[in-house]
């Protein structure tokens, strides 16, 4: 049986806004050498071989190498979501769930109080500092399909992945799930009052159009739409 959805269509347009903004400022800024410190007082992890930055949307994310060869991800949450630990908690759910059906993905390594997280003060891009959540994750090992290139065949290796992802998250659930949130195409509606954002006509009259379409065909038939995990 499929699992239970949120099916509001809420206008929280504003509330969406103003995360955003907040997330913008509560992005951590941290370096490799406060990272290294993290990575010990939370994890133990006292020997390490490398600590390096990677990229990263809104959290801070290093990858982490010790001395007895294991790699692993840093991941310094942001301060918006740090406050969510219902969302986090999802996060760590979903990922062993898809890890105990044969996807690879990584997990959360327990800290040194055996929680699948921890929270460490530490410098955010407004200026002030911020407990954030943060987490050791398994490192997977390979290269991206943006190094590789998308040739056809990747991408249908790509897809076929996603597939199973998809059919696994069909048995999942958790209460970290039933949110709002600006990317959830349940929300698509509430993007409208941002079309005064965009300058060119052409691409104002496309944005417009779209959500017409969702709002005259999408949500008159949306309890009758198949619902899935979204973090």
């Amino acid at each position: 049986p499929k699992s239970p959805r949120r099916s509001a269509f809420s206008a929280v347009s504003p509330q969406m806004s103003a995360e955003e903004e907040q997330r913008k400022r509560l992005k951590p800024n941290v370096g490799v050498l406060e990272a290294a410190l993290v990575a010990k007082e939370l994890f133990g992890l006292d020997r390490l071989a490398a600590v390096v930055a990677l990229d990263s949307y809104d959290d801070c994310n290093f990858r982490v190498e010790t001395s007895d060869q294991r790699t692993f991800t840093l991941k310094i949450h942001n301060g918006v979501e740090s406050d969510q630990r219902h969302v986090l908690l999802a996060q760590v759910a979903m990922a062993e769930h898809l890890n105990s059906r044969g996807l690879c993905c990584p997990t959360a390594q327990p800290t040194k109080n055996s929680e699948p997280f921890g929270y460490h003060e530490v410098p955010v891009a407004s200026g002030e500092t911020k407990a954030c959540a943060i987490k050791l994750l398994s490192w997977v090992p390979g290269p991206t399909l943006c190094d590789q290139g998308a040739t056809p065949e990747r991408l249908c290796l790509a897809g076929a992945f996603l597939g199973k992802v998809d059919a696994a998250l069909d048995s999942f659930d958790h209460e970290g799930l039933h949110r709002v949130h600006a990317w959830d195409l349940q929300t698509t509606e509430d993007a409208r009052p941002f079309l005064s954002a965009i300058e060119e006509a052409p691409q104002k009259e496309l944005v417009e159009a779209v959500l017409n379409t969702f709002s005259q065909k999408v949500l008159p038939m949306k309890e009758k739409l198949r619902r899935g995990a979204l973090m």
